[in-house]
């Protein structure tokens, strides 16, 4: 393999995910009691280091598989292997398409397993090599592939091993067999950087006494190492360990409560050894260079379109060739001949430079109320008179923003550290105490007859509050816990209601994939004519066409009262919730901005794109 060979782009194509079952809010903490002596965290590269290209593979021999499954074959075993479908999707095995694992969470995961081919087996490390593409629930609580005890997971709640589906998660938990001893419960959770776009790939994940190890089209990824200062070895010891013991080795369901990811599986390899970067080059030695494909991509991801003219003759064609043409170059096989690759960069290059034709300056200060950047002390750009959004700390507002840099974003906290665990920044406070409240005065000017359009960036750093808020507004309860007015909420993980107290009229609706470890930027749209709208895209990468993807409820009466307790309410919140069992969202978000008016899905997209709110309002 040449040494260039590209690094996708973290953050695949995905679909929305919704975390349904309540119970995995206090997972994290029944995982963690005792385990003071116990790593918390794993030691992961610089992000210099995790661009690291593959060395020289000459004269170097690949080991062969301890078990090979090519689920594509005429002659694949599948009695071997059994089917766990708990909810109505269904797993199945085709010539055409391989393996093929619906997306599932709570009681609807699925998966498929056969008896661990590494037991007893396993004495330095072992590896795992699948290829394939992992489509949906990209995130660290749903899983990809791993090792338990049961052939159905569900059944072994606390003894496995998982590699997550973001592919750069990983998670061991032996509480059983561990739960009396002195060290006390066993386990790490280690949340990667990103997510990796696994489409059409070739992922291999390695493992033994000094690190876990992860290639992404053989390119390493990312590199966890042992560190030998830890009183206690689960990762290094206990890994191989479990490895070596564990019954079963599981695609799709991995333990304990959490999902798995969509899948569709060409083939699996496993290795009783952990393959070596030289190895794993050899493996790959005849794939293509992808290195002017690769620089191509970074170009045109770069390109913001808010600086174009979407009414100029022509756009719509030329915006189409650019996106297709950037989503071909993405999804370019792993495998794919120099041929394709060449062929998919000069379309990209071509697109690319067509599009520049349509370069303007934004005009997105229409009716444009509030613009906070929430990068300074929650000033609005609009209007210098206006409230400051406040953060909440406790039962008082005060004017602490802090202040984190992810992404070359700048955004507030949304979190008080003192509320935070050290095990992967767990918010461990029992009510939601901290946030950002949007001023009363940010909606001057909306009405039901104006509309508006409300947008927020949010950064979140893990998923342990899943039910925890990118946004909850209109009125809270007077006393007590929970809404008893007409309120809105958007959770972390993608799931929306709107309701007036018992009435609910819009339940958990999914609006877009959330992923931990990304910048989200989230719109919600009200029409004069009853229209509510949500849209949510990606800031690392567009996963879908166009980039944004959408939600839509038409029902004046009740958009409208909705929308009137959310200008008239006192409690409009970013990162909070009302009810107390969902905690804080332990993130970042920046750029908040008001429209008292409703605007077009054409200019939520060129919104969404506006890395600074700054530039926007130059000159308004």
């Amino acid at each position: 393999m040449r040494a260039n060979r590209i690094v996708l782009a973290v953050a695949s194509a995905a679909l929305a995910l919704v975390m349904l079952f309540a119970c995995l809010y206090w997972l994290p903490m029944v995982a963690s009691r005792g385990a003071n002596t116990l790593t918390d965290a794993v030691v992961a590269e610089t992000d210099a280091e995790t661009d690291k290209r593959l060395p020289s593979a000459k004269d170097v021999t690949v080991p062969k598989a301890t078990a090979e499954y090519n689920f594509k074959s005429a002659g694949f075993n599948s009695s071997a292997w059994t089917t766990v479908n708990e909810g109505s999707g269904q797993v199945t095995v085709t010539q055409s398409d391989g393996l093929s694992i619906p997306y599932g969470l709570a009681k609807a995961r699925a998966g498929y397993a056969t008896e661990n081919p590494l037991k007893n087996q396993v004495s330095e490390g072992f590896s795992v090599v699948l290829v394939g593409s992992v489509t949906n629930g990209i995130n660290d609580y749903e899983s990809m592939l791993g090792f338990n005890n049961t052939e159905d997971p569900q059944s072994d709640a606390y003894n496995f091993w998982y590699v997550a589906s973001s592919g750069t998660g990983v998670r061991l938990n032996i509480n059983d067999d561990k739960q009396s001893t002195e060290n006390g419960t066993m386990y790490y959770d280690i949340i990667g950087k990103g997510s990796l776009n696994i489409a059409n790939s070739q992922y291999i994940v390695t493992v033994d006494a000094s690190a876990i190890t992860i290639y992404l089209n053989g390119v390493q990824q990312q590199k966890y190492e042992w560190s030998s200062a830890w009183s206690e070895s689960a990762y290094s010891y206990d890994t191989l360990s479990f490895i070596n013991s564990a019954a079963y080795f599981n695609l799709g369901i991995a333990g304990s409560i959490w999902g798995n990811a969509a899948m569709t599986v060409e083939s699996v390899s496993l290795y009783n050894s952990a393959l070596t970067a030289d190895e794993i080059a050899a493996m790959n030695a005849d794939l293509a260079d992808f290195t002017a494909l690769n620089a191509a991509i970074a170009a045109a991801e770069e390109v913001d379109i808010t600086n174009y003219n979407t009414e100029k003759d022509g756009w719509a064609a030329a915006y189409a060739a650019f996106t297709g043409a950037l989503d071909a170059a993405r999804g370019m096989a792993w495998n794919a001949s120099q041929t394709e690759v060449d062929a998919a960069k000069d379309a990209l290059l071509a697109a690319t430079e067509a599009l520049a034709a349509f370069e303007r300056t934004s005009d997105l200060t229409d009716s444009l109320v509030a613009a906070y950047p929430l990068s300074a002390g929650g000033e609005n750009l609009v209007g210098t008179g206006r409230d400051k959004v406040l953060f909440m700390n406790g039962d008082t507002n005060s004017d602490k923003l802090d202040l984190g840099r992810r992404q070359a974003i700048v955004g507030a906290k949304l979190y008080a550290d003192e509320n935070l665990a050290a095990r992967e920044m767990l918010d461990r406070s029992q009510t939601p105490t901290t946030g950002l409240k949007i001023p009363d005065d940010a909606f001057d000017g909306v009405s039901t007859s104006t509309g508006m359009t409300l947008t927020v960036s949010v950064y979140a750093y893990n998923f342990y509050r899943p039910y925890s808020r990118i946004f909850q507004l209109g009125t809270k309860a007077s006393s007590g816990d929970g809404a008893n007015g007409a309120q809105l909420y958007l959770m972390v993980t993608g799931g929306m209601q709107l309701a007036n107290g018992s009435n609910i009229y819009v339940d958990n609706a999914v609006v877009g994939t959330y992923i931990a470890g990304e910048w989200i930027t989230v719109s919600l749209v009200f029409t004069p004519d009853g229209t509510f709208r949500a849209y949510m895209t990606s800031n690392t990468s567009d996963r879908v066409t166009g980039g944004i993807t959408s939600y839509e409820y038409t029902n004046k009466a009740n958009v409208d009262t909705v929308l009137d307790a959310i200008i008239d309410g006192q409690d409009n919140w970013i990162g909070r919730s009302y009810w107390s069992a969902d905690g804080n969202l332990v993130g970042l978000a920046s750029n908040l901005s008001v429209y008292n008016r409703a605007l077009s899905k054409a200019e939520v997209e060129l919104l969404h794109h506006t890395k600074n709110l700054s530039t926007l309002v130059e000159g308004a």
